[in-house]
């Protein structure tokens, strides 16, 4: 079940936003389009979590 928290954000370019402040280290995040986070998905709806690795570190 995802909830909306405000972030505060720093540099980004075409793949990443840095975020300067806002969830909790550990938290688990939703990432996609700017039209589904904004527009389709709402505060409650249960969303399948997927492990990504990232492979630029």
């Amino acid at each position: 079940m995802v909830h909306q928290r405000n972030v505060k954000t720093g540099i980004q370019d075409n793949n990443y936003i840095a975020l300067k402040e806002g969830p909790d280290v550990g938290a688990e995040l939703v990432v996609g389009p700017y039209e589904m986070l904004s527009r389709k998905l709402d505060d409650g709806d249960a969303v399948e979590v997927e492990v990504e690795l990232d492979t630029n570190d």
